[in-house]
């Protein structure tokens, strides 16, 4: 079963922005104590106070190098970067792209295409005028819309001091809604998605897990030593001891040290801060 990762750098120093994809690349062990180097692709999201050097006004998908295509979004206040960071020979055919709506990026493997009996029953299933919105034919779309119209109701709704819970309660309120077929048969579980849903929008990263679990490690307080080294990349000009967070959420490290995990079902939302909170469909959020 191919280990699949997620990681984000929360970054407190302005000036290391322009180096995230950077510190993507340069291998997933040492930032967040990866147990497996080897995985050959990974998804990652770059938290930032802003991403000088790398986001312009307008979105834009860009390849930063042969094995990083990154979508860069700024909005008024905040920045995210999402992206497909690719560590294989078959990893292109097997992810799929990021989707954006504004302020939210949103990744998902693999990008799954329709029928057109599944189509009947998400028309059915689907929030008015959802499928209006559809620009292409693939489940990841789908889900995406889906998800993101029941956050964005959140934002606009919501009170700012529970906001962090209600997004997550959106995000398994969102899942629920999806058709039946879009959540799969248990017995086709080798070829489950290993990431189901991840989305940002720069505030906070969500993630849900459908069948398998996924399991995520929190790191705070890095220094220039924890850093991994990059070629071309000279800390003295960011500072002497720049700090920042690192998370990382994978599919398939089971006896890992160190990494907790959610079940099957389960949300995860991570704030700037760092704070951690499980959403359990039974008994509703919690702190990680």
């Amino acid at each position: 079963m191919t280990s699949s990762v997620l990681f984000a750098f929360l970054s407190s120093d302005p000036t290391l922005d322009r180096y995230a994809p950077a510190l993507f690349r340069s291998g997933l062990a040492a930032p967040v104590g990866h147990p497996d180097s080897s995985a050959p692709w990974a998804l990652g999201m770059a938290w930032t106070q802003q991403q000088r050097g790398l986001v312009r006004r307008q979105p834009r998908l860009a390849s930063m190098s042969p094995d990083i295509a990154a979508l860069l979004v700024d909005t008024p206040g905040r920045s995210a970067l999402g992206g497909l960071f690719r560590h294989g020979p078959s990893a292109a055919s097997e992810t799929s792209p990021p989707y954006r709506s504004r302020d939210w990026v949103f990744v998902a493997h693999p990008d799954e295409r329709s029928d057109e009996d599944r189509d009947r029953r998400e028309a059915a299933t689907a929030p008015p005028g959802l499928l209006a919105q559809r620009e292409g034919n693939a489940r990841t779309e789908r889900r995406f819309l889906t998800v993101v119209r029941a956050l964005r109701e959140v934002r606009r709704t919501g009170q700012p001091e529970t906001v962090h819970r209600n997004l997550l309660e959106g995000l398994a309120r969102a899942m629920q809604l999806l058709p039946s077929a879009e959540k799969g048969d248990a017995t086709a579980d080798d070829d489950a998605p290993p990431l189901d849903v991840l989305l940002t929008d720069g505030e906070v990263l969500l993630a849900h897990a459908h069948r398998r679990p996924i399991h995520w490690k929190l790191q705070k307080g890095l220094h220039e030593r924890d850093l991994p080294a990059v070629d071309g990349l000279s800390l003295d000009r960011v500072g002497n001891r720049p700090r920042y967070r690192a998370v990382a959420l994978q599919q398939g490290c089971d006896h890992a040290p160190g990494w907790s995990s959610i079940r099957p079902g389960q949300s995860i939302l991570v704030t700037r801060e760092a704070d951690v909170l499980v959403h359990d469909p039974q008994t509703g959020p919690s702190p990680g």
